[in-house]
């Protein structure tokens, strides 16, 4: 007869089997329950490293974007905003954005500037500026000196602007500066920050204030109402007739400015009124170039705002089509894409990039 699988006869081979499979399903167990352990740990740490880095990148970010590097902001009607207002971002949308972006919204920092010029007694044999950019290079050489020269402009009719990117390397430029030529580092320029629509037109007393009660005296008691009027002054106001408002500009030390900004909201008398950066650039009426008003132009040629060609201003233009007479000098393709002083204007951005790059914020 055949023996049954469960006879006394076949128990050891039975028991040894099944010794057999257990051992091996327990370490497949075994193995299975130590990789899930590692996958869990594995998917924890993946998951504390990401909200880790999330969460780093997020602070990192809202402090460069709303802190102390924070763009200027430029809200005025009517102006280009070189960059955008910046909000307060989720962890979501923060980790989306690329780096490159976060660079792009980041305020540049300020560069210092030498000033060159002819002295007096070479005037007659240093006539423009390309001559004394030439003899510049000629007398000294950057790599030789271990500086770093970001850009060299020519300003006025002889004079150059070399920018560097730390004050010992613009120390060193004055010292290697031959005698034929004359050095001075031109004054930075302090921020001006807007407080926008104000009613009526109040007086600068009252608008430092309100600015020292209603705003920085609890907040910011290390700011006094003296040290207010001495660090910061009413540049200039706007008004718009047909709202009956004023737009007062403030130029201040840029600790103050930073201050000022990151309150959105600043509360004059019985008013709450938004608080931005104002950048604004001059375009010449005359010439259409940007960096000066008409009064202080040089150029001997009336250039018209609405076609570009000179002999004539915009009022008795005549032609059909518009075009930028700025880029149309320069010969640019998108002369015919957008007016004078447009919003999108690139050479409107430039100038409005290196107002920035000179001015003061940190």
């Amino acid at each position: 007869m055949r023996a049954s699988f469960f006879s006394p006869a076949n128990s050891g081979v039975h028991q040894g089997s099944f010794s057999l499979r257990s051992e091996f399903l327990g370490g497949i167990a075994a193995s299975h329950a130590n990789a899930w352990s590692k996958d869990v740990k594995s998917r924890a740490t993946c998951h504390s490293f990401a909200l880790s880095s999330r969460a780093e990148l997020h602070a990192v970010t809202s402090t460069t974007l709303l802190k102390r590097r924070s763009p200027p902001i430029h809200l005025e009607r009517g102006r280009v905003a070189l960059v955008q207002d910046v909000q307060p971002l989720s962890i979501e949308k923060v980790a989306a954005i690329h780096p490159a972006r976060i660079i792009i919204l980041t305020a540049p920092p300020y560069s210092p500037r030498v000033n060159i010029a002819p002295q007096d007694d070479f005037a007659d044999n240093i006539k423009t500026a390309e001559e004394t950019k030439k003899v510049l290079k000629s007398a000294m050489d950057p790599t030789a000196l271990q500086v770093q020269v970001s850009k060299v402009r020519k300003v006025g009719r002889a004079g150059v602007v070399v920018q560097t990117t730390s004050v010992k390397a613009a120390d060193k430029i004055k010292k290697a500066v031959p005698p034929t030529l004359r050095v001075t580092e031109p004054r930075s320029r302090r921020p001006l920050v807007a407080l926008r629509n104000l009613s009526g037109d109040p007086s600068g007393e009252a608008v430092m204030t309100g600015l020292f009660e209603q705003n920085l005296r609890i907040k910011h008691p290390e700011w006094p109402l003296e040290r207010l009027v001495k660090n910061c002054r009413v540049a200039f106001k706007k008004s718009r007739h047909e709202r009956a408002t004023t737009t007062v500009v403030l130029e201040c030390e840029p600790e103050l400015r930073d201050i000022l900004v990151s309150l959105d909201r600043a509360y004059i008398g019985w008013e709450a009124v938004t608080v931005c950066d104002y950048i604004d650039v001059t375009c010449c009426r005359k010439c259409q170039q940007y960096g000066h008003p008409e009064a202080h132009c040089r150029s001997g040629e009336t250039v018209c705002a609405r076609c570009g060609s000179t002999g004539h201003r915009a009022a008795d233009c005549k032609a059909e089509t518009t075009k930028c007479a700025t880029c149309h000098r320069f010969g640019r393709r998108e002369a015919d894409s957008h007016a004078t002083a447009a919003r999108e204007c690139p050479a409107r951005k430039f100038a409005e990039e290196r107002l920035i790059t000179v001015t003061r914020y940190g």
